[in-house]
């Protein structure tokens, strides 16, 4: 089972949204530790909660979403409703032109007999497991905004190495930390690294040391634009819970290939969890 904090950054959704929907009944949390108050998720409940996502993509409210969830209707039925709400939308076009969008691509797949929104299985991904070797890297740890961006810390790493005529040959890394007592309604805990041919200086900022090294890191290969790369952790972490390991260290995303002025298509990211 993944804490909260992991849990959303699978799902794509803040923690203040998992709170929410746990408030109105739509998705509740797997265990609450009784002690700590922590909770804690599975991956077998992210495709109820891209189910909720994706229903109020189209337009529901979360009132609404919660009586198609627990009717549990059947194709025929959900179509029906579906295209009431299309009638709907196409009065107010103007205001809702992304919600016409959403809708018909769902209309489209329950034309061809599909039953579910899509979902991501392991299947699709191939995960191996791995031994990572110690990595000499230039770090800058700090909180970031739930979902914010990291061209900014980035950019703080990389203009203090410039100093030292730093030339990127290697991947960058981004670590996610999670820690238990993290309160992660304000941000997340994010380390973003470079990798070093040599060490440099380090200061009160950035620093200078060897990654250690994961004896066992459960790892994917994602392709193409990063917007999607959440299917691949997510079909991560389904594979290392499915398979009874346990995380035991930071997540680290690998940029092997990410440059913004590239085609989106050309990317490719890994994940590696240490198990």
């Amino acid at each position: 089972m993944f804490r909260i904090g992991e849990f959303a950054r699978m799902g794509q959704v803040s923690v203040r949204t998992l709170h929410h929907y746990e408030d109105l009944g739509l998705l509740k949390p797997l265990q609450i530790d009784r002690f700590t108050g922590y909770r804690y998720y599975s991956t077998s409940q992210l495709p109820r909660l891209n189910r909720i996502l994706a229903l109020k993509g189209v337009g529901l409210s979360l009132e609404e979403i919660g009586q198609l969830l627990d009717a549990d209707l059947a194709p025929a039925q959900l179509k029906s409703l579906l295209q009431l709400k299309q009638t709907e939308f196409r009065r107010q076009l103007k205001e809702t032109e992304t919600y016409l969008s959403r809708l018909e691509t769902w209309l489209n797949q329950l034309e061809s007999g599909e039953n579910e929104m899509t979902t991501i299985s392991t299947s699709e991904y191939e995960i191996t497991l791995k031994q990572v070797e110690p990595i000499l890297v230039a770090s800058l740890r700090q909180t970031i905004p739930p979902y914010g961006l990291l061209h900014g810390p980035f950019g703080t790493l990389r203009g203090y190495l410039s100093q030292f005529g730093f030339t990127r040959s290697k991947p960058s890394l981004v670590l996610w930390h999670f820690s238990p007592d993290q309160n992660e309604e304000q941000g997340y805990e994010v380390e973003v690294a470079e990798q070093l041919n040599e060490a440099v200086p380090d200061d009160a900022k950035i620093r200078v040391y060897n990654l250690p090294q994961i004896e066992t890191a459960a790892s994917v290969i994602h392709r193409g634009n990063f917007d999607t790369s959440y299917q691949a952790y997510q079909a991560l972490g389904s594979w290392v819970e499915t398979q009874g390991y346990e995380v035991c260290g930071p997540t680290r995303q690998i940029h092997h290939v990410f440059n913004p002025g590239q085609d989106p298509a050309t990317f490719v990211t890994e994940f590696q969890l240490p198990v």
